[in-house]
C-alpha cells in the first residue's frame, strides 16, 4: 500500500490544481484497494469506489472489512481461512477448510448380523463409486464364521447386502483384507482343532462374492492352537495372501506353506501392519507385542519367503494392541501404535531410536482409555496425516482425534462446533477406518464394534 501512496499523493495535488488524471495513475493504483477507497478523487479502474465486483469498495473481496462481512482478504476464494462470501470458516456449510474437524450428527448405526465382528475393510464392491464396508466375524454356534457385506447407498448409509460363510469350519476370529487395486479379499480363518486357513475371494461387481475351490488353502500345516489376528497381501498384484496369528507366526501360502516367527519373544502379537519405513522399494511388515511391548521389523524383500527374517526389534511401549504405518512427519513413514494399559499413542521412527507419547484423552482431561484400534487420515485437511484411535474400557466406549501439527506432534483435537474430542461412541471399537462415505470431499469415520453380542457398524459423517 506504501508503494502507491506516493502516486495517490500526486494524483491528488494534480487533481486540486484542475489537472486531468492521465492513464498511469490508474496503472500504478491497480494493485491498491485500500488507497482507491480511501482516496475517492482517484480514478483507479477496477477499484474505483462504487465500481462493483471484486474490489469494488463496499462489496465483499475488495480487501476491507465492511459492515455485515465477518472477514475479507482480497478475493473470493473458498478455504483460505475466510470463504468467499465474506464468513469466517464454520461446519456444515459446505466447505472443506484447513483446520477444520466437523463431526455435527450423532453416528449412524448399521447391524453386521454376526457376533464377534472384530476387523474391517472398505472398497468399491459394486462398482458404483462408493466404498461398500467389508466386516470379518467370529464365528455363530454352527462354528461357520461369515464375513458381513454391508453396501453404502454414496450418502453413507449402509445396508446389509448378504453375509458370505466361509466354506471351512471356522473356530476364531476372520481377519480380512485386500491389496489397493485388486478386488481380492484374504480371509483368516482358525479351523477345528487348531489349524489355520486361509480363503481368498474374488469379489464381482455386483458384491456376489465367490469362493474359488483354487483359491482356498485349507492346509495351513500343524495345528499351532493360535487364532489368526489379521491378514493382508504382500505383493502389488494381489496373489499373496499373508497371516498373522496372535502368537507372531507368520503364515505365507506361497506355494508351499511358509511359517515364520516374525515376534520371538512374544506371545501376544494383536496387529500387522504393512509400510514403506526405508522410504521406497517393498513394503515392510509391521507386529507388536502387546505382552512384550516391542516392534518387530520383517522386510520383505524382493526375495519373498521363505528367506524372510527379522530385521529389527526394539522397545515400543507399554501393551500396543494396534498398529499402523504413515509419514506422519517428513519422507519416511513412522510406526503409530495405540499403548492399551498406558491410554497412549505411540510415534516411533523406523528403527526405534525415538519413541514419543501422546495423550488419547480430550483436551479438558476427558477420560479416554484402553485404546485398541487406530487409523491414520488427514482428518483436517491441512496436508498432515492425523490420528484417531478407538478407545474402550472401563465402561468408556469413544474414539479420539488427535491432530498433526506438520511434524508428528500430536494433539487432541477440539471440534469447533461439533463433539468435544473424544467422541462417544456405541460400544467398544474393535476396528476403524477413515474414508469419504458420502462424497462430500470430508473423511468420515468408520467404527466397528460390538453390541449386546452383535457387530455394529457406525459411521460419524464429518459435515463439511
Amino acid at each position: 500500500m506504501r508503494a502507491c501512496s506516493a502516486a495517490a499523493l500526486v494524483a491528488l495535488v494534480a487533481a486540486l490544481a484542475g489537472l486531468a488524471l492521465t492513464g498511469a495513475g490508474t496503472a500504478s493504483c491497480a494493485a491498491s484497494r485500500d488507497d482507491c477507497e480511501l482516496n475517492p478523487l482517484l480514478a483507479c479502474g477496477p477499484f474505483a469506489p462504487g465500481a462493483g465486483g471484486v474490489g469494488g469498495a463496499g462489496v465483499c473481496g475488495d480487501h476491507t472489512q465492511n459492515a455485515g462481512e465477518a472477514c475479507d482478504d482480497g478475493n473470493l476464494v473458498d478455504a483460505d481461512g475466510c470463504e468467499a462470501d465474506c464468513t469466517l470458516p464454520r461446519c456444515d456449510n459446505g466447505i472443506v477448510d484447513p483446520g477444520e474437524l466437523c463431526f455435527l450428527d450423532a453416528p449412524s448405526s448399521f447391524s453386521t448380523t454376526q457376533p464377534g465382528s472384530r476387523t474391517l475393510v472398505l472398497f468399491d464392491c459394486d462398482d458404483d463409486g462408493d466404498l461398500d464396508v467389508f466386516t470379518g466375524n467370529e464365528p455363530v454356534a454352527s462354528g461357520v464364521g461369515a464375513v458381513s457385506v454391508l453396501t453404502n447407498d454414496g450418502a453413507g448409509a449402509l445396508t446389509l447386502a448378504r453375509t458370505l460363510d466361509t466354506t471351512l469350519d471356522a473356530q476364531g476370529t476372520i481377519a480380512v483384507n485386500r491389496p489397493p487395486s485388486v478386488p481380492r479379499l484374504a480371509v483368516a480363518v482358525q479351523i477345528g482343532g487348531g489349524g489355520q486357513a486361509v480363503e481368498v475371494i474374488t469379489v464381482h461387481a455386483d458384491c456376489g462374492l465367490t469362493v474359488d475351490p483354487h483359491d482356498t488353502i485349507a492346509d495351513m500345516g500343524p495345528p499351532l492352537g493360535s487364532p489368526p489376528v489379521a491378514a493382508g497381501f504382500i505383493d502389488a498384484s494381489g496373489q499373496e495372501p499373508v497371516v498373522l496369528l496372535s502368537n507372531g507366526t507368520l503364515l505365507v501360502p506361497n506355494g508351499n506353506l511358509f511359517q515364520f516367527d516374525a515376534a520371538p519373544g512374544s506371545n501376544d502379537t494383536p496387529a500387522l501392519a504393512m509400510g514403506q519405513l526405508a522410504g521406497g522399494g517393498p513394503d515392510d511388515l509391521v507386529i507388536v507385542g502387546r505382552d512384550t511391548g516391542d516392534a518387530y521389523i520383517v522386510p520383505i524383500g524382493t526375495s519373498g519367503p521363505p528367506f524372510w527374517s527379522l530385521g529389527a526389534q526394539f522397545a515400543l511401549g507399554t501393551a500396543p494392541t494396534a498398529v499402523a504405518v504413515g509419514p506422519l512427519s517428513g519422507g519416511s513413514d513412522q510406526i503409530v501404535a495405540a499403548s492399551y494399559d498406558d491410554s497412549l499413542v505411540l510415534v516411533a521412527s523406523n528403527d526405534g531410536s525415538t519413541v514419543d507419547t501422546f495423550p488419547t484423552s480430550g483436551p479438558s482431561g476427558v477420560p479416554a482409555t484402553g485404546p485398541r484400534a487406530i487409523a491414520l487420515g488427514d482428518l483436517d485437511d491441512d496436508g498432515d496425516l492425523d490420528v484417531v484411535t478407538g478407545n474402550g474400557s472401563l465402561g468408556a466406549h469413544s474414539v479420539s482425534l488427535l491432530v498433526n501439527d506438520g511434524t508428528g506432534a500430536l494433539a487432541s483435537a477440539d471440534p469447533p462446533e461439533g463433539s468435544r474430542s473424544p467422541i462417544d461412541v456405541e460400544s467398544a471399537p474393535n476396528a476403524l477406518a477413515l474414508a469419504d462415505l458420502d462424497g462430500d470431499g470430508a473423511l468420515d469415520l468408520v467404527v466397528l464394534s460390538i453390541s449386546g453380542g452383535t457387530g455394529r457398524v457406525s459411521v460419524l459423517r464429518a459435515r463439511p
